[in-house]
């Protein structure tokens, strides 16, 4: 098992939040071995520290967010997503603002200053979620399945399937997850919207500030105004938004994740199950196992007298 990691130096990223538009400025920041990911707001009284854990999620809608109190954090899907697609464990993420700055809106606008900032191994041993056992998880049409598998990295199996009379046609792709894989497949995928959805989140006020150029969007005759990086562009920014969303596991799954149609909500519930299953799990092993007394402890338990 390989050892946990950080990066060696700070690391500076500025732009705007996908969704609100609002300025923002992000820090890297190199953390302790078993910490964890944790974002940390600095635009409040005092700095507000937010775990990086499905426990902390806030709903929101067609983005992970995560929550401490009053004070949340948003979209932060693509960023877990390069920390979990680099093979990162621990590190601290600075931000002056309530959305993560997004880019292009892929993995790529972290994942380059992640690898400026240097990757560097900690003393500690990775402690990995290994699936033991089936979960399933459905909503409508969509469904995730986390079955057993490999034990030393992450299988996914994603089927992008909206129907026959869809505006994306449909979209199956199967990953291995490495760092070489997740760089080079799916780090540059972009957020897609349907242009009837893209005109609902404009008209509420949603990124007003992008144009045709800067997402994609997707209409009847295909992409407007833009062109796709990949002919099955959708399904790997899934895959991508899968895989950020599972590291709010608080530590790298290992085993395999069977999608179809997956979204945000259900990207969390599945690591909710997993985690409640490995609980229990980890309960009925402590209490099934035999208790040892040594001969002191007998000792005194024992009445002090011959029988």
């Amino acid at each position: 098992m390989r050892a946990q990691r950080t990066i060696e130096n700070p690391a500076d990223i500025r732009g705007r939040g996908l969704f609100t538009g609002a300025e923002v400025t992000l820090r890297f920041k190199p953390a302790e071995p078993d910490s964890g990911v944790t974002f940390v707001r600095l635009d409040t009284d005092v700095p507000t520290r937010i775990p990086a854990h499905v426990r902390n999620v806030t709903k929101r809608a067609r983005r992970s967010a995560i929550r401490n109190g009053t004070y949340a954090v948003e979209t932060v899907e693509h960023c877990m997503a390069a920390l979990h697609g680099l093979g990162i464990d621990n590190i601290e993420i600075e931000l002056n603002a309530g959305e993560l700055p997004g880019g292009d809106g892929s993995s790529l606008f972290f994942v380059d200053s992640l690898k400026k900032a240097g990757i560097i191994e900690q003393e500690s041993k990775l402690r990995p979620i290994i699936i033991e056992d089936t979960i399933h998880v459905t909503d409508g049409a969509a469904e995730l399945i986390a079955v057993p598998g490999p034990r030393d990295h992450l299988d996914i199996l994603y089927d992008l399937d909206y129907g026959p009379h869809a505006d994306i046609p449909r979209q199956f792709l199967a990953i291995t997850l490495t760092d070489e894989s997740f760089c080079s497949d799916i780090a540059s995928a972009r957020t897609f919207l349907l242009e009837a959805e893209a005109k609902q989140f404009q008209a509420a006020g949603m990124g007003a500030h992008l144009s045709y150029k800067d997402i994609v969007v997707i209409g009847k005759d295909g992409v407007i105004g833009n062109e796709f990086r990949y002919p099955d562009e959708c399904v790997r920014h899934k895959i991508l938004d899968l895989i950020g969303d599972v590291y709010l596991a608080g530590r790298p799954i290992f085993g395999k994740i069977i999608a179809t149609r997956s979204g945000h909500a259900l990207n969390h519930e599945l690591v909710r199950r997993l985690l409640d299953a490995i609980e229990r799990k980890d309960r009925h092993n402590r209490l099934a196992a035999p208790a040892t007394i040594d001969a002191r402890q007998l000792h005194r338990i024992l009445p002090h007298r011959y029988p």
